[in-house]
């Protein structure tokens, strides 16, 4: 029988060094580089440091913050923690989910325990990359419609496929740990409406179990073949079995070895949910336009109007008292309102935006509330939208004039991307006030280098 997870599974396999196209591997380096900066940078969280806790001491895989080594699950599960705790990490816009942050950790984690080159962390990541960006592809933003995070319920089955595929397992093996992990698969999104801690955790859960599905799979438990397709299978399950007539089935397989969604991936140039970043661009682009955009001038809108897809309604838009009013940084990074008002009182949005004084709990001035409870959104019908998470952002002011701009394509997309350099600086800003210069421009290089490591070990410890 020839199934889907056949078809990745076989992919995954003859993934050879030679048949990944140089921007493929050199996109697939970066995307480590960044996570591995993620998570050395948020190591002090609270929800880092719980994940640490709960998991076993014993093994060489390194919990990237402290450099300790632990078991594989337990690094793996602290490390995709660590990666989109500040939400600062990767996205698939197609697809709508973090893959890096899911695969990278994983990948990383087992390739310390069993002595992988650097070349073979590549592949891996990227098997598990185009595996995660076709499943959700194939059922763009239906997950999020459906309150499931799209990162955990593909993330698990797509690390399977990267751990089972770096393990040497044959293409049924490989298989098998797939259609183990989907029975793995979960991550619903109340956590985001209510401010919680589990977001981070859903990628670290995916991270985790993927792994021990391949473990499993290693050592001779079996899984449904169908399992992404089947009548009982994983679109099915978690969109309903009527929606599994409008999943476009052949976007799973279609284009293997020619199409590579590796490239789609985008790293973020802001710290919040991506849904916000076009916005964001376009209220850059009023405040360079418009300067200098003071007090007074800030007084002259009348409103701003954000027309979004459908899908970024639940997420950044509503409930609207919560998003007017965010309890916590954290759930800042959530809030339309905000993330515009900001970039049109700052012409950018940063990491220190999201984070209080120390000591202290998260306020909104009362200017940035002042212009956050003149911003609204309406639901753009271009279907396009959603795939590229673009927006168009509408400034009226009270004399009467307008003033619009459509983005289509963010900052750091495919389509509008961003020089190397602009991802090293940020890895440099992350790691360095935790190692310093010096040890932050070491691990730069050799990540950089990551394909020609002969030990990975090597290159993340030190």
């Amino acid at each position: 029988m020839t199934t889907a997870s056949f078809a990745l599974a076989d992919f995954a396999v003859a993934l050879r060094s030679a048949e990944i196209p140089h921007d493929v591997r050199h996109r697939a380096t970066l995307l480590v580089l960044n996570a591995v900066g993620l998570g050395i940078a948020n190591a002090d969280h609270p929800s880092v440091v719980a994940a640490r806790s709960v998991g076993r001491t014993e093994g060489c895989s390194t919990t990237w913050g402290d450099g300790t080594p632990r078991g594989e699950s337990t690094a793996a599960l602290a490390n995709a923690v660590a990666v989109h705790i500040s939400d600062f990490d990767d996205t698939h816009p197609e697809g709508g989910l973090h893959p890096a942050g899911v695969v990278v950790p994983a990948v990383l984690a087992v390739a310390e325990q069993e002595g992988w080159s650097g070349d073979q962390v590549v592949r891996a990541t990227v098997a598990g990359l185009e595996v995660m960006a076709r499943i959700a592809s194939a059922a763009p933003h239906r997950f999020t419609l459906h309150a499931l995070h799209a990162s955990s319920v593909c993330g698990t089955v797509a690390t399977a496929a990267a751990v089972a595929m770096g393990l040497g397992l044959d293409g049924r093996r490989v298989a098998d740990a797939m259609g183990i992990a989907a029975s793995q698969s979960s991550g619903i999104l109340q956590t985001v409406i209510e401010g919680g801690d589990l977001k981070s955790f859903h990628l670290g859960w995916a991270a985790l179990s993927g792994i021990w599905a391949a473990r499993l799979a290693a050592a001779g438990l079996t899984g449904p073949h169908a399992v992404l397709e089947g009548e009982q299978g994983l679109f099915a399950a978690f969109l309903g079995s009527r929606a599994l007539g409008e999943v476009d089935l052949p976007r799973l397989t279609r284009g293997l070895f020619e199409e590579w969604e590796t490239t789609r991936v985008v790293i973020k140039p802001y710290p919040c949910c991506h849904f916000t970043h076009a916005p964001i661009d376009a209220a850059r682009r009023y405040a360079r336009e418009h300067p200098p955009v003071d007090a007074a001038a800030l007084r002259r809108i009348a409103s701003v109007e954000c027309r979004v897809p459908r899908e970024a309604v639940h997420v950044v838009c509503e409930p609207a008292a919560d998003k007017l009013t965010p309890a916590s940084g954290y759930a800042a990074k959530f809030s339309l309102p905000y993330c515009v008002a900001v970039a049109l009182q700052n012409a950018t949005v940063q990491t220190a935006d999201f984070l209080p004084p120390a000591g202290e709990p998260f306020r909104i001035a009362a200017g940035t509330a002042a212009l956050m409870s003149r911003i609204g959104y309406t639901v753009d019908p271009d279907p396009t939208l959603a795939h590229s998470y673009g927006a168009e952002v509408v400034v009226r002011h009270v004399d009467g004039g307008e003033w619009s701009a459509r983005v289509l394509h963010p900052t750091g997309s495919s389509r509008n991307p961003v020089p190397d350099s602009l991802v090293t600086d940020k890895f440099t800003d992350l790691v360095r006030p935790s190692r310093g210069a010096e040890r932050t421009a070491l691990l730069l290089r050799r990540l950089l280098a990551l394909s020609s490591a002969p030990d990975v070990a090597g290159v993340l410890r030190g």
